[in-house]
């Protein structure tokens, strides 16, 4: 195909198919990532192996459902501390009952117990709240940039096919996190376009950046996927807790954060991806680890960005 009409065609999905802004950008790149791992018929088990996890799955009931921590409010999104040990084709399960130390950190950071105690009125979180969500177009514009550089060294049609329709992905969820980020209140910040394009990428969001674009390039799918673990699925856990011990739920980032994010559904696929791949991924364990504890480290880092906002007035 003609490369101007393979550049409208990136355009029309850019402006015709921009997705929903309910989550937050990071988690739906990392969602869409899955799927084309999933679907690629060079990559893992087939489809259909991945649905049989997910209909023996649907059959039990969830184990972190009965966790006798949900029962206290303030532990309420301990989820997955288990009393039993989860299966050992569980790597979700697994990463985080055997990591709990770093996992708890993330779960509880600093800002994350700053919103549960603020008042609608409070300047202070909700400049932080609004940083860390600029930061999150950013982490687009980043991905965006690492793709487009794939296209260039692109030595197949098939990866210059798949560098592409990353590129177009890319954009969507950029256009889609500067939407909410410039969209008046309640339905996104209402920052000036300006302040947003011209925010700087925090030293925060280039580590975590470079740290996933070095895992892409130097480990094997399967551990490379393993990155991006504790963002899906801290997102939910988190947004429990501010659901259950939240002082107000007339905040700015109720509405537009914890509610979004409280749909379980949307970490199962990553779950049942993995136990499908259990023979792909059980020699790896030891490096798909050392990436689950650099990932949540790196999603700790960047909710601490929050407490030192940059300039948000245009």
């Amino acid at each position: 195909m003609h490369f101007r009409t393979l550049l409208c065609l990136g355009l029309t999905v850019l402006y015709v198919v921009t997705p929903s802004s309910a989550v937050s950008a990071r988690a739906r790149l990392a969602r869409d990532r899955l799927r084309k791992y999933a679907a690629h018929p060079e990559y893992g088990v087939p489809e259909h192996e991945i649905a049989a996890v997910a209909r023996k799955r649907a059959l039990s009931p969830r184990q972190d459902a009965v966790d006798p921590y949900v029962i206290c409010l303030r532990d309420a999104y301990k989820l997955h501390s288990r009393l039993i040990s989860p299966s050992s084709h569980d790597l979700v399960a697994r990463l985080i009952q055997d990591n709990q130390d770093i996992w708890q950190q993330l779960l509880h950071n600093p800002f994350i117990e700053a919103m549960m105690t603020a008042q609608p009125g409070n300047e202070t979180v909700t400049a932080g709240y609004q940083w860390y969500e600029v930061q999150d177009y950013w982490y687009c514009i980043r991905l965006l940039a690492f793709d487009v550089e794939r296209s260039f060294t692109a030595q197949s049609l098939a990866e210059l096919n798949s560098s592409l329709s990353d590129v177009a992905s890319d954009g969507a969820y950029a256009l889609s996190s500067i939407q909410v980020t410039t969209s008046p209140p309640p339905a996104g910040l209402g920052l000036n376009e300006s302040v947003v394009l011209n925010a700087p990428a925090t030293a925060a969001l280039n580590q975590y950046t470079d740290f996933q674009f070095v895992a892409a390039k130097d480990y094997n799918w399967v551990v490379s996927l393993a990155a991006q673990i504790p963002c899906i699925q801290s997102y939910y856990y988190i947004a429990e807790g501010l659901l259950s011990t939240s002082f107000s739920n007339d905040t700015l980032w109720y509405e537009q954060w914890v509610l979004p994010n409280l749909d379980y559904s949307y970490l199962e696929p990553q779950i049942d991806f993995f136990i499908a791949n259990y023979e792909y991924w059980k020699d790896y364990y030891e490096d798909i680890t050392l990436m689950f504890r650099k990932a949540t480290l790196s999603e700790y880092n960047l909710w601490q960005v929050a407490f030192q906002p940059g300039n948000l007035k245009g």
